[in-house]
């Protein structure tokens, strides 16, 4: 989502096209928490197959996504245009809630929030977006196409 928020705002500043209402709710963890957990869990001598639920206990809506990705670039007056109500494409989860009560009790703690998580990524992308227009290279594109899907809701 950061990457699509960041590569719009780049190429409009005025209108960022956000797909939902802006209030789907869940939790963004980072890639270092997640590595974490993985490690405590082998090392506690896991075999086999068994479900373990990654989470940062706190969440985040698209819309708080949205404002943190507009102060990052240091942009105002960005107008936020939502389209396909409270989902924003088709199996869209709106709100998803993540209980890892079960890597607690084996001693994982998450170490980053939601948001921290987040601005990691939106760093990380303004940074990328920098350097493909610094060396005149063609930014990638995103793996899925959020504007087919944007335009396929209005």
């Amino acid at each position: 989502m950061t990457y699509d928020f960041v590569r719009r705002l780049l190429d409009d500043q005025s209108v960022l096209h956000i797909l939902g209402d802006g209030e789907q709710s869940k939790s963004y963890i980072h890639v270092s928490d997640v590595v974490l957990a993985m490690l405590i869990v082998t090392d506690r001598g896991w075999n086999g197959i068994e479900v373990f639920n990654v989470g940062t206990g706190d969440y985040v809506t698209v819309a708080e996504i949205a404002d943190l990705v507009v102060k990052r670039m240091g942009l105002t007056e960005v107008r936020f245009e939502y389209a396909g109500g409270t989902r924003g494409w088709k199996g869209d989860v709106p709100i998803v809630r993540f209980k890892s009560e079960k890597l607690a009790f084996l001693g994982w703690r998450c170490g980053h929030s939601s948001v921290e998580a987040l601005l990691d990524s939106i760093d990380a992308n303004i940074s990328e977006a920098a350097l493909a227009v610094r060396d005149g290279r063609r930014q990638p594109e995103p793996a899925v196409d959020s504007e087919r899907h944007y335009a396929n809701r209005r």
